[in-house]
């Protein structure tokens, strides 16, 4: 007896619906999560380029000079993150430092590791030398770099000459100024750790480059880019950084990175795209701070 043509295609459909329904269930067969995706991703790009020379974890840190956030200092909070972050395990300690001055860097290091040296407040003294420190480590390595030209100046005048002034004072240059004030406060408050995540989580990253990208940037008319060309030094100088970077990590397996959060966007960038450099995530190691999002971000 012959199968009807039409009833076999219409089997064969309702098989591949149910077969897809499955896939994209959550946790059914074949359903891929965000970790798999990145599995695979490098997967594919280890069999076109190679495996990644070294892991790098990037720290954006904040000031400490705050009176309240240095109190805090003592009570604990940093000894728990040194602990946390040792577990990455780097082979090598990287710091906005510039690597012309790396002779002044290892006496400072020299002399903290001695006990001869107070540390200060900013995030090398606090994190980066006691992570060293309880590694082993005989050195931390400067990758800071001075860009190629300096930045342009006169762009006040600019703007005012070319009845442009209203751009350095728009809406957005105004709600950035509201957000990054909100962060300072974030931070007073609320744990170093959970500012810590915060301040590394790739979405605020990538909004907090946004800066960059308004106010002075948008000063100019026609073939005239007086804002573009300013920021060109900004991006030669963390090119330069990530060339650093790539000397200190010619021979190291995992490399942390402990550096003012202004400079993630453009360093996560390059890392990312870089054959050499396999990134991994801050929040692998240190917690995810509990309503950061929903108090910082929709200020943008």
């Amino acid at each position: 007896m012959s199968v009807d043509p039409m009833k076999k295609i219409l089997r064969l459909l309702l098989v591949a619906a149910i077969c897809a329904m499955l896939a994209c269930t959550p946790g059914g067969p074949g359903a891929p999560g965000e970790g798999d995706d990145q599995q695979r991703g490098r997967k594919k790009r280890d069999a076109l380029l190679g495996p990644a020379r070294a892991s790098v974890l990037l720290l954006g840190t904040f000031d400490l000079h705050d009176a309240v956030i240095l109190d805090r200092t003592t009570g604990g909070e940093l000894e728990e993150i040194i602990e946390k972050l040792a577990e990455f395990k780097p082979t090598r300690i990287a710091v906005g430092v510039r690597a012309a001055t790396q002779t002044e860097l290892d006496k400072r290091y020299a002399d903290f590791l001695s006990g001869d040296y107070e540390p200060g407040a900013d995030m090398i003294d606090q994190l980066a030398f006691p992570i060293a420190e309880t590694l082993g480590h005989r050195r931390v390595w400067g990758i800071d770099a001075v860009a190629r030209s300096n930045r342009p100046t006169g762009l006040g005048t600019y703007a005012i000459e070319h009845d442009q002034a209203d751009r350095l004072a728009s809406d957005i240059v105004s709600r950035y100024d509201r957000w990054f004030e909100r962060e300072r406060k974030y931070q007073a408050t609320e744990s170093i750790e959970d500012s810590l995540v915060w301040l590394n989580e790739p979405r605020r990253v990538a909004n907090a480059h946004g800066r960059n990208l308004v106010g002075e940037f948008d000063l100019g008319e026609g073939e005239d880019y007086p804002g573009a060309d300013a920021l060109t030094h900004w991006y030669n100088r963390h090119l330069r950084m990530f060339a650093n970077l790539q000397r200190v990590g010619r021979d190291a397996e995992r490399i942390l990175v402990v550096i003012d959060a202004s400079h993630l966007s453009l360093l996560r960038h390059s890392v990312e795209a870089s054959p050499r450099f396999e990134l991994v995530e801050v929040n692998e190691f240190l917690g995810v701070p509990q309503g950061a999002q929903r108090q910082v971000v929709p200020l943008l």
